[in-house]
């Protein structure tokens, strides 16, 4: 017999044009079937004595085809037994298809080509990984997971490129669907992102689903899962109940997991190629591309997510609490040597009052802000940065000589010639000439640094003076004119230059003067 059965009007042709003489050939060309087909079934046809004057009934074809059945009805029995653990066995390492055949048609000589085991076992997990369609209630939950791709950054400090994981959240009775991107998986991202999605959402739904992470569910269980202590005060904060999937059940979540797949072609590839300084400027524009795809009209509908959204889906939300949940988190530390407490979780220091150097200190920080105190009294509030091994100093933290040597420090070329200019302009010429001679800067701003100095020490107008006294050699160094002032030099150079100015020759007899020679 054929490997397929034909159908039943067709085996009554093939009966009739043979009971009318015609043979093979003709027949399988009538009929555009295969030659052995029809000489196959015209074989069993007289080998069971049918009447081919007559039409055949069903309970006829039925019989013509019962050995092909019984034949391929054993083989299909055997296998089905077999199926469950040739699933299973091609689940474990280095087992193949190919392999498992060869087993099976070692131990079942009449079984399956290799091609039909392949298609019975593609129909049998087929079978297995039936889904059922279920109908979302309205503002009853909305679904969380991470993306498994991240989307790159640069550190706005730094300049170091990092990657962001980024939390897709979704309603599935609308589809309305939100992403931010966070910089870890921890429990304080998370909860950042669930506050903003809840923010865009306007409002809180009943429940809150994700997967088995870390930073949500301490023990995984099918019936009672434990939650974190912070997203249970998350749960209690926004009155919504928490609920986590089955293990390895992605398909518990399958709206937010079709979403992931949605997000990468809706917001990572439309910002592939830009650079982005920091966490805040790149969720502006996932934001916006997030907009633009809830705005768009759902294929085969003539509605967009949002439009559902707002119709049907926003009224029925819980109202949001006036204030988004805010992590807060203490901790202690000793005020170091420089005058900054050390906070572990960044690896980022921060500045106290320079009189609390070894004091211990209590720090209370959230998402945003470090707060530190001394006792019951506050002593610093800084802004949260996250850059490890980097340093979020107040200036009215450090001593006031500290806070001099900086602006030093900091003076320009310009700078330093406005100084000299106001001493005077023999020192402005004097400092102006080491900018122009000394290879270093550095060097030349210290050298500068050293000659105001000695306006403090010695006075501006003995400075001047001894300026205008190297100006002739044009050799000026902070040390000449150092040596200058401390002996005096250029005391003794007025005095001198005084003298010569004053002086007159005295009368006497043997000075014959002018009018001698007339």
């Amino acid at each position: 017999m054929s490997y397929k059965p034909i159908r039943m009007h067709t085996i009554n042709q093939i009966r009739a044009h043979y009971h009318q003489g015609n043979g093979f050939k003709k027949i399988s060309r009538l009929l555009c079937i295969s030659r052995n087909t029809v000489k196959s079934y015209v074989s069993r046809m007289t080998a069971l004595n049918l009447d081919i004057s007559q039409a055949f009934s069903e309970a006829t074809v039925k019989l013509i085809y019962s050995d092909h059945h019984v034949q391929q009805s054993e083989a299909k029995v055997d296998l089905a037994k077999r199926l469950p653990d040739i699933c299973q066995q091609l689940g474990r390492v280095g087992v193949t298809r190919e392999l498992l055949w060869n087993e099976y048609i070692a131990s079942y000589q009449q079984g399956y080509s290799y091609g039909q085991f392949c298609r019975e076992i593609k129909a049998y997990k087929a079978v297995q990984h039936a889904t059922i369609r279920l109908d979302h209630k309205v503002g009853h939950t909305m679904q969380v997971d991470f993306t498994g791709k991240k989307l790159p950054y640069h550190d706005p400090v730094s300049g170091e490129q990092l990657w962001a994981e980024v939390l897709v959240c979704t309603l599935p009775f609308s589809s309305l669907v939100f992403a931010c991107a966070v910089a870890s998986q921890k429990q304080e991202d998370f909860v950042m992102g669930i506050n903003a999605a809840l923010r865009y959402f306007g409002g809180v739904p009943q429940i809150l689903l994700s997967d088995n992470l870390k930073s949500y569910v301490i023990t995984p269980d099918r019936y009672a899962p434990t939650f974190t202590h912070l997203c249970t005060q998350l749960s209690a904060h926004y009155s919504m109940a928490l609920d986590a999937t089955r293990i390895y059940k992605p398909k518990d979540k399958a709206h937010v997991e079709r979403h992931v797949n949605i997000i990468y072609t809706h917001v990572y590839a439309p910002l592939r190629h830009d650079r982005y300084e920091g966490l805040v400027q790149l969720n502006a524009d996932v934001v916006k591309q997030i907009d633009v795809l809830n705005d768009k009209k759902l294929q085969g509908k003539e509605h967009s997510r949002r439009q559902l959204f707002e119709a049907q889906e926003k009224q029925s939300l819980q109202q949001l609490p006036h204030t988004a949940f805010e992590i807060i988190k203490s901790t202690r530390a000793k005020v170091q040597q420089n005058y900054h407490i050390f906070l572990g979780e960044d690896k980022h220091m921060y500045s106290v009052p320079y009189q609390y150097i070894g004091k211990t200190t209590e720090i209370c920080y959230t998402s945003q802000t470090v707060e530190i105190y001394m006792g019951t009294q506050r002593i610093a509030i800084h802004q949260r940065c996250k850059t490890a091994h980097a340093y979020t100093t107040h200036e009215a933290h450090r001593p006031e000589r500290h806070s001099q040597y900086l602006k030093q420090r900091q003076l320009t070329p310009q700078d330093l010639l406005q100084q000299a200019s106001d001493i005077g302009p023999d020192t402005q010429w004097a400092v102006q000439h080491i900018l122009d001679h000394q290879a270093v800067l550095s060097q030349a701003h210290r050298s500068c640094l050293g000659i105001f100095s000695l306006a403090k020490k010695y006075g501006s107008q003995r400075l001047e003076n001894a300026c205008q006294h190297i100006k002739v050699t044009k050799v000026v160094s902070y040390t000449i004119l150092r040596n200058i002032l401390s002996n005096h030099m250029d005391v003794d150079a007025v005095q001198s230059h005084q003298v010569s100015d004053n002086h007159s020759i005295p009368a006497h007899d043997n000075i014959r003067g002018a009018s001698h020679y007339q």
